[in-house]
């Protein structure tokens, strides 16, 4: 698992492949992902959590905290939002 971390960091943190211009970070309660059914195990999907949280962009990269527990419709509109605010 820590291999596969590390090679996720490094395509998400720009070390790769450069920088993104933007991330959209779905930010979710465990319960709700739960009830959702992503997943059966709170502790597994709070590691996940708390991975994306401590991962870091370049300073030009804009990183938007989405709240994903919203209806469908709503998170839409605001991951579109973003990305019409950075064009």
């Amino acid at each position: 698992m820590r291999f596969l971390a590390e090679k996720e960091d490094k395509v998400y943190s720009g070390k790769r492949y450069g920088s993104p211009d933007l991330v959209i970070k779905l930010m979710i309660d465990p319960n709700v992902s739960i009830q959702r059914g992503q997943s059966t195990s709170i502790s597994y999907l709070q590691r996940r959590i708390d991975t994306v949280n401590t991962m870091s962009f370049s300073e030009n990269c804009v990183v938007v905290e989405v709240d994903a527990s919203q209806p469908v419709e709503n998170v839409s509109h605001d991951i579109l939002t973003a990305i019409w605010k950075i064009l």
